[in-house]
């Protein structure tokens, strides 16, 4: 609402004063000086009158004490009219407001009195004891009044007797009406002073006031640049000042207001989504040019422009169902269709919410958008997903034969390396059989000699026995002495001696050189593990040893080996899986020493593990090589050496057996490879 609106309200509803400040403070002001006043009297006629009657009891009490004593001393003189004396002279000295006093017998009978009347009265038996009695609000009958009575309890003549004393409280009742009368008094004074004073007060204060309601009442109007005028520097002055300032920050407002209103307007107007305003009953009040340009409208077509006529005749049944929605919820959102002036079609997305004022709602604010272009654009998507879905199901089937021929040629590449290996394998098997059984095969072409010689001496030694036969026919025949020679030619050519000595070096050799044989082939089937392709329990150390042995042709020449095989329990797993895992790490670590090195194997037991280090004093690998070693076709060989799969082999049976690989390695040192396999891991055949 601007200024100007402002202040026609305050013209249209006038305010009216019933009870002005002026009056307000006055009224106030008089009645809390009233109740100050008030209250005051009462707190100190309060404490007088508590004074006031301390004061009298102890009068009472001490009346009652000089009167005891005085007639204790008259007894023992006899001089009781003495005591009468006493007792009259102290109610007619009036000075106390001494109601009587009495003097009372052992037997309760008043003996002396301040006046005869009371002789011989009984006196209460309550009221006498052996103790000093006060009364402070006695009530006296014959005189009807209230009062103050002390009893006090004397011995005379070893009797008890009892003095009694009334004081009235008339005195006490005349210092209070006197101190009322001088409370209210100068309280009258006070309030005087007080309405004075707020008569000032209200009209510093009212004045002001009145000039600040002149004041907004004209800046009500418009004028911004009328200002209070500031008189004082007080909180009034601070005052005047604050709606000085208000004023302006008003007038700041004002011009914000407007230039945000222009921005508004301006926004609305040129702002590429629909904005519009309708009616309860659809009937359009106002919409920005982007709706109008977008429709062809302009504001004549607008003023009589109802929902009802964009919608196409096929959908109009829907206008009823939004406008009924629309006031429920208060609020609806949705997609429509249009028609524009020319009769096209549109689609448009809509979101709109009811609009109230202090009645209840008045009408409809919404915004749209065109989503022709953009439901155009996504049929056009689906139709290119729906190819696409096509396209990529035609990759995928493409994919997977692609993945199937790798699958395949990562088979036949692992089973290359296998067969590498079992190459590798065979040729240092076939080096370590060629020795035993190339001198196995020397051994039998010698043998073979001796076996000519050894043929040719027997058949002299048959010569022999045949001539030594007909020597025993024919005496004198000299074929005898002819044998004998002849064995002797023999045995010198062929050097039996020797032969015989070395038959036995040549068999020892020969069965030796079997020996040898026959275990390469136990530990090449012991490593193999050919006839025993399931699980069991394995001793490591065993399976060491043979793998040893199989691969020592490829370690012998390159490094000596150090062992250190602990007492470990067996191991359940594949132990021909196992081997090949020690035969490539072996392999690699032969590989890895360029001249002459070392290479230790170490096995122990670890919590319910078996741990083999495998270490060498190789060339080291690079750290930036470590985390990629295990890798498939990994590999810093020569190309044509090596197919970067043996460590990778070696990885996966192990993650197949639930154990671990480590390695540990610096460059120009060597390396280490640690083997962790659990004893009875849960694998399944």
């Amino acid at each position: 609402m601007t200024a100007n609106e402002v202040s026609g309200q305050m013209q249209k509803d006038e305010f009216k004063l019933k009870v002005s400040i002026f009056h307000k403070i006055v009224l106030y002001t008089t009645l809390l000086i009233l109740i100050v006043v008030g209250i005051s009297t009462y707190l100190a006629v309060k404490a007088e009158s508590g004074i006031f009657k301390e004061e009298l009891i102890y009068k009472a009490k001490y009346m009652t004490r000089d009167i005891g004593s005085s007639t204790k001393n008259a007894f023992l003189s006899l001089n009781w009219i003495f005591v009468e004396k006493m007792l009259k002279e102290s109610v007619q000295a009036g000075c106390h407001g001494v109601i009587y006093t009495k003097v009372v017998n052992p037997n309760g009978e008043v003996y002396l009195a301040s006046d005869r009347a009371y002789y011989g009265e009984k006196i209460d038996s309550s009221l006498l004891s052996d103790q000093e009695i006060l009364l402070d609000n006695y009530f006296f009958p014959q005189q009807k009044e209230l009062g103050v009575l002390s009893i006090l309890p004397i011995t005379i003549s070893n009797k008890r007797w009892h003095i009694i004393v009334g004081l009235s409280l008339k005195s006490i009742r005349e210092a209070i009406r006197n101190l009322i009368i001088h409370n209210m008094v100068f309280g009258g004074l006070i309030v005087l002073l007080g309405i004075m004073g707020s008569l000032f007060l209200s009209r510093s204060i009212s004045r002001p006031v009145i000039n600040l309601a002149n004041v907004a009442k004209i800046i009500s109007s418009g004028n911004w640049d009328h200002k209070v005028g500031i008189k004082s520097r007080d909180e009034v002055g601070l005052l005047s000042y604050s709606f000085n300032r208000m004023i302006d920050s008003l007038k700041q407002g004002e011009e914000a207001l407007k230039e945000s209103e222009e921005r508004y307007r301006d926004i609305f107007e040129n702002v590429s989504d629909f904005l519009f305003f309708h009616d309860l009953e659809g009937n359009f009040i106002e919409a920005n040019l982007a709706w109008k340009r977008q429709y062809g409208l302009n504001e004549d077509d607008l003023a009589n422009l109802n929902v009802r006529d964009l919608i196409p005749e096929q959908y109009k049944h829907q206008v009823e169902d939004y406008l009924k929605r629309v006031k429920e919820n208060g609020k609806d959102e949705g997609v429509i269709n249009v028609v524009t002036k020319d009769g096209s079609e549109r689609i448009v997305e809509y979101r709109n919410s009811l609009v109230y004022d202090s009645t209840g709602p008045i009408g409809v604010r919404g915004s749209a958008r065109d989503i022709t272009e953009a439901k155009r654009a996504e049929k056009q998507l689906k139709n290119y997903s729906q190819n696409l879905e096509k396209m990529v199901d035609e990759r995928t089937a493409e994919l997977k034969k692609t993945l199937s021929d790798l699958q395949n040629t990562q088979s036949q590449l692992i089973q290359s390396e296998k067969m590498a290996s079992i190459g590798q394998l065979a040729a240092g098997v076939a080096h370590e059989i060629n020795n035993p059984v190339g001198f196995v095969k020397s051994n039998l072409g010698t043998m073979n000699e001796y076996r000519e010689g050894l043929m040719r001496l027997f058949d002299n030694y048959q010569a022999l026995e045949d001539a030594l036969q007909q020597e025993k026919d024919m005496s004198g025949n000299g074929g005898v002495q002819k044998a004998l020679e002849n064995i002797q030619k023999e045995k010198d050519e062929i050097d039996l001696s020797f032969i015989l000595d070395d038959y036995k070096n040549i068999i020892d050799e020969s069965l030796e050189g079997m020996s040898r044989v026959a275990k390469i082939v136990a530990d090449l089937k012991d490593f193999a593990h050919v006839d025993k392709a399931e699980l069991e329990h394995t001793d490591i150390n065993k399976g060491i040893e043979s793998t040893l042995n199989i691969v020592w042709n490829e370690l012998k020449y390159k490094a000596e080996v150090i062992k250190d095989l602990g007492d470990i329990p067996p191991v359940k797993c594949y132990p021909q899986r196992i081997n090949q895992v020690f035969m490539n790490v072996l392999v690699n670590a032969a590989q890895a020493i360029e001249k002459k090195g070392e290479i230790r194997i170490g096995t122990r037991a670890v919590d319910g593990y078996v741990e083999v280090k495998i270490s060498d004093t190789g060339v080291g690998i690079p750290k930036e090589n470590l985390s990629r070693i295990f890798d498939p076709f990994f590999t810093t060989k020569d190309v044509g050496k090596g197919t970067g799969l043996g460590l990778n082999m070696a990885y996966n049976i192990i993650q197949k057996h639930k154990g671990t690989i480590d390695v540990e390695s610096e460059v120009g040192k060597g390396t280490t490879f640690i083997v962790r396999l659990q004893t009875d891991p849960d694998l399944v055949e």
